[in-house]
């Protein structure tokens, strides 16, 4: 994950990259297929980091702690669902995708080894998200797909407080590869 940002430290500032390490994304999507071609999809979910670093201005500052968030966003979906573009009698149907909604984030610093005490934050914020994706579903039957998903989820600029503390975003990025399982009823 990428963030891009201002980490204020008691009156102290650094503008620069935020690091976190490779997390865990889950999503429940629920949608409706409108057409042979269209669908729209509520798409809860939570993606986890760890956070490791802070560098800006030649400055490399260590951070024990972890960043969740939940985007609760609305996907449009194009599907390539015809015998015509699926290859055939081809039972793999390539899509895309975008959605927007709102991201809550929340995060947890435990220690930010700066000159001087080690200090931390706990906070959370909600945020403009949105999404692209694509990928490729398999069809087993009717009713059951597998598939793979690349996912690109971005947000608004984001601040974090807490007293003197604060870490201010230009966003959060995150792009995720993702297995699926879907079921139609």
């Amino acid at each position: 994950m990428d963030v891009t940002g201002t980490l204020r430290l008691q009156n102290t500032s650094l503008d620069g990259d935020l690091e976190a390490n490779t997390g865990v994304r889950l999503d429940v999507p629920m949608g409706y297929t409108l057409s042979d071609f269209f669908a729209f999809e509520f798409s809860p979910g939570v993606i986890y980091n760890s956070l490791s670093t802070a560098n800006g201005a030649g400055v490399s500052i260590g951070i024990d702690g972890y960043l969740l968030q939940v985007p609760l966003l609305v996907n449009m979906i194009w599907s390539f669902n015809t015998e015509a573009v699926r290859f055939g009698k081809s039972k793999i149907r390539p899509y895309f995708g975008g959605g927007i909604g709102a991201n809550f984030s929340y995060a947890s610093i435990d220690n930010i080894f700066f000159t001087g005490p080690s200090l931390s934050l706990d906070s959370n914020t909600w945020s403009l998200g949105y999404q692209a994706m694509l990928g490729l579903d398999y069809d087993l039957d009717e009713n059951t797909s597998f598939g793979i998903r690349y996912q690109f989820t971005g947000t608004s600029n984001q601040n974090f407080s807490n007293g003197d503390n604060s870490v201010s975003t230009g966003g959060l990025l995150s792009q995720n590869i993702s297995l699926r399982y879907i079921h139609r009823f």
